[in-house]
């Protein structure tokens, strides 16, 4: 008789301990839901950042080129067209964050994750190979367009300083993405893990 209450209370402490589990596991899965959404969101806020980023530069440089510099047509136009490639490349590849594939698909929402950090890579790479040249025919067309003698070398180590800050604030702007959209695959993958 007594082994038999002894059997129903570890029964009775088994099925509290599976309670307690299962509490604690969905606990676990509402709070990596929640970290998700918030990563979620600071992607989507830096997207708009960058946006907003490239909609002023694409016009306040033509202005600046032509009424500072003095640039040439062709270095202006090629300029904007390298912005307007930029900000339709960051549109495309960032479209996959306002699907709703968070909610009810998040295996095929990890895979546009690592869609959108691979074409960031992708663009990032592209954009520092234009860079270099597109910086030495900004020196030459300073060079081209001097009022005083050795005007360029200043204006040049003027656009050389502010390529190095906004160089760094843009990789830290993507370094900071790539870091974000690699914890959400990984919160994603195990949200999955623990579903299936």
């Amino acid at each position: 008789m007594e082994e038999n209450k002894e059997l129903e209370q570890m029964r009775e402490q088994l099925a509290l301990l599976k309670d307690q589990l299962a509490k604690q596991s969905l606990v676990n899965h509402l709070n990596m839901r929640d970290m998700a959404k918030d990563r979620l969101s600071s992607l989507k806020f830096r997207y708009w950042l960058s946006f907003g980023i490239c909609i002023f530069a694409l016009f306040y440089c033509p202005w600046a080129f032509h009424y500072f510099l003095g640039g040439s047509i062709w270095f202006i136009i090629v300029t904007e067209l390298f912005l307007l490639a930029a900000l339709v490349f960051h549109i495309i590849s960032h479209l996959d964050l306002w699907k709703n594939y968070f909610y009810f698909d998040m295996k095929e929402f990890s895979r546009r994750m690592v869609r959108i950090k691979r074409l960031n890579a992708l663009w990032f790479k592209w954009g520092m190979i234009f860079i270099i040249p597109w910086f030495i025919w900004l020196i030459w067309e300073l060079y081209l367009n001097q009022q005083f003698e050795y005007q360029w070398i200043f204006m040049g180590v003027g656009c050389l300083i502010g390529g190095i800050i906004g160089f760094a604030i843009g990789y830290r702007i993507y370094s900071k993405e790539q870091h974000d959209l690699d914890a959400l695959v990984e919160q994603l993958d195990r949200l999955v893990e623990e579903t299936e």
